[in-house]
């Protein structure tokens, strides 16, 4: 059958988008798209920590060499970026870290484990060409300290483009297009037994792909659940979830999977939380599991360094590392992720968090 291939490199994180579109109409499929690169005491942990930070910015910048991976056959893959820079910069750990506002999209089980009543955050992420993502999680719930403990959370992201110009096989030009895709979230979490929580989340997910010349658009609706047991002796916690559970996307005679993900960490902090790590074990169908790990040093009060490594990254041929900072006055803090992506630029990620 003839195709007309039209290719985006939308690299959120490491993953992007490609469409295909059948010529007899409105059907996209998502692909992987990931770009390998050529590798090229505590105050000892501080120096080390901070070499490491720039070091990797160093290395990336001078990096060149890129090109696609397989592409994949699941549909909504934009639901798989770190949303929040803190765990992009712990290596895109997450699913046991009660301290990201953003817990809701990561697990919903840490919504009942927060210390705060009210928590609202917001995030954007940035790429060139016009790439961009925003998400925004506001949750509220009776606080870990007075158990038992319960938390509900609301979260919407948004991921587009700008207009581009497309063409067919044959290099005729097909017009402007451009790409948006959002997710709604609502989910809670309770503390049935002391230290354990569980949770789930329902999201509604939508994505269009518009254009002089075309115009197609889908929807699919999705579960999410999780559990996640604090160790306060161990100054540790652990955490399971289960992402983006629902039925294949019928587009165009054919049946696309949602991207179902096994997330399973550890996430603790020794020297009264001045020193923080993370590691989380990635699963989902067809793909083999990816390990994710961070650590993370507060120098100053106000002050956090970050790096990070993710295996995913590392397979698909660069160096795997994130870095990123912090800055925390009170209740509110801003943090900042960086993965750069070599000649194809580099994602920023910039969160804004306050609570109550």
């Amino acid at each position: 059958m003839n195709r007309r291939i039209l290719e985006l490199a939308l690299l959120f994180q490491g993953y992007g988008i490609g469409f295909s579109r059948k010529k007899n109409g409105g059907f996209f499929c998502f692909s992987q798209w990931l770009p390998p690169l050529k590798k090229g005491g505590v105050g000892g942990f501080a120096v080390l920590l901070m070499a490491l930070w720039l070091n990797n910015a160093f290395i990336f910048v001078r990096t060149g060499h890129c090109a696609a991976r397989a592409a994949g056959t699941t549909a909504f893959d934009f639901v798989r970026v770190t949303p929040d820079s803190q765990p992009a910069a712990l290596g895109n750990t997450g699913v046991a870290n009660a301290d990201s506002d953003f817990s809701l999209l990561h697990n919903p089980a840490l919504l009942s484990a927060s210390p705060f009543r009210v928590r609202a955050a917001g995030a954007v992420l940035q790429w060139f060409t016009g790439i961009q993502s925003n998400h925004y999680v506001v949750s509220v719930g009776k606080s870990a300290s007075h158990r038992p403990s319960w938390g509900f959370g609301l979260g919407w992201s948004q991921y587009q483009t700008g207009n581009f110009g497309s063409t067919d096989a044959l290099g005729r030009s097909l017009g402007t297009l451009n790409y948006r895709g959002q997710t709604w979230e609502a989910g809670g979490a309770y503390e049935p037994f002391h230290f354990f929580h569980v949770g789930a989340a329902y999201k509604k997910m939508t994505e269009s792909f518009m254009g002089s010349s075309a115009g197609a658009a889908k929807s699919a609706a999705a579960w999410d659940a999780g559990v996640l047991y604090d160790i306060p002796r161990l100054h540790m916690a652990a955490g399971i979830a289960l992402q983006n559970a629902g039925q294949a996307v019928l587009a165009g005679g054919e049946r696309e999977p949602l991207p179902t993900l096994w997330r399973l960490g550890l996430h603790g902090g020794i020297l009264n939380q001045r020193f923080l790590w993370s590691v989380e074990g990635v699963k989902e169908a067809k793909e083999s599991l990816s390990v994710k790990s961070g650590v993370g040093f507060q120098p100053l009060p106000l002050l956090s360094l970050r790096v990070g490594y993710d295996t995913v990254a590392f397979q698909a041929g660069r160096f795997g590392l994130t870095t990123g900072v912090g800055f925390q006055v009170r209740n509110f803090s801003l943090d900042y992720a960086f993965v750069p992506l070599g000649t194809l630029g580099s994602v920023q990620r910039i969160s804004l968090s306050g609570r109550l």
